[in-house]
């Protein structure tokens, strides 16, 4: 992080160095931003990317249901926004991907699918599993097939002991010191 404060610190010249990192990376499902991180940033912001995911899921989750029981027009009111945003043009795309909304919208994407798809299998009660502590938290790689995190977390015999200190895990599920 200090050497990248002291690239930016360089004008131009510091800026190539980011060039650089980007070119040089695999530009496979990551975004912009990500090509421009060492390694080590890069697991951080994979790591808040997941919570940020089954917080804004559980929250699109929660909001879906009390809107149903609330509204007899819900799901037409959400049917027009979802046609809404796939029927962006050309600029908001840019737009949203420069900005980094596209990387967001993912992330309710993701995330709702994934609170979905653990209330389908295991119940209200497997998903707040959630919140046992940092170490029932889903990896990325969990967001994108639930069923690891069920097996992880849910169907573990060992519940997660939230006094347990907090323990991050990478994207095989493998504990990492923060």
């Amino acid at each position: 992080m200090k050497d990248d404060i002291d690239h930016l610190k360089q004008g131009m010249r510091g800026v190539k160095v980011f060039v650089e990192r980007a070119r040089s990376r695999n530009h496979g499902e990551e975004s912009w931003i990500e090509s421009l991180m060492v390694p080590e940033q890069r697991a951080i912001f994979t790591q808040l990317q997941a919570m940020m995911c089954v917080i804004e899921g559980y929250s699109t989750h929660v909001m879906n249901q009390v809107g149903r029981d609330l509204l007899p027009s819900y799901e037409a009111i959400a049917e027009r926004f979802e046609r809404r945003q796939k029927r962006r043009g050309m600029a908001e795309q840019l737009f949203a991907r420069l900005t980094g909304l596209d990387m967001k919208m993912e992330q309710y994407r993701l995330g709702e699918k994934f609170v979905d798809e653990v209330v389908a299998k295991r119940g209200h009660a497997g998903v707040k599993r959630l919140w046992d502590g940092p170490a029932s938290l889903p990896t990325m790689a969990e967001v994108r097939s639930p069923e690891l995190w069920i097996t992880r977390v849910v169907d573990s015999a060992k519940p997660v002991n939230p006094a347990d200190p907090a323990v991050m895990l990478d994207e095989s599920g493998t504990g990492i010191q923060p």
